[in-house]
């Protein structure tokens, strides 16, 4: 387990340092802390990398802000069609049974821990919810 200034962090290591949900990489933009990215060639995917989990995490949350404010992804369903859309029935079902939430819940900025518990999980990691309300807590939305 890693320690990040007092809060544990999951024994699972994430695939692509620090990137708890598999943030893909973009050229048009680098989230702060982010420290350079790491191509699959098995999925032809570019992942990025961060300097420590806590900006993983940031950049989620941040991304999750993002699809509501300028795509206009509200609701549970769209914010998953947007954040995965090739496999957007099995990631949905996943959230959906691990947060007890319909689909078509209106995400709120007070579901963003919940929704990061459900889908680190979706994405083979589980961040801690202690470490999520940490991150959630130490920065501006």
């Amino acid at each position: 387990m890693k320690d990040f200034k007092g809060v544990v962090y999951p024994a699972v290591k994430p695939k692509y340092k620090d990137n708890p949900f598999n943030i893909l990489a973009v050229t048009s933009y680098t989230w702060q802390g982010q420290s350079g990215s790491v191509y699959n060639p098995r999925v032809n995917l570019e992942y990025c990398t961060f300097e420590n989990p806590f900006y993983g995490v940031r950049a989620f949350f941040k991304l999750i802000r993002n699809y509501q404010v300028l795509h206009f992804c509200l609701t549970l369903k769209q914010i998953i069609s947007r954040y995965c859309p090739d496999d957007i029935t099995n990631y949905l079902l996943n959230v959906t049974t691990f947060t007890g939430w319909n689909e078509d819940r209106v995400i709120t900025l007070s579901d963003y821990v919940d929704l990061g518990v459900a889908m680190s999980k979706t994405e083979g990691f589980a961040v801690s919810r202690e470490f999520l309300e940490y991150v959630y807590n130490n920065i501006t939305i």
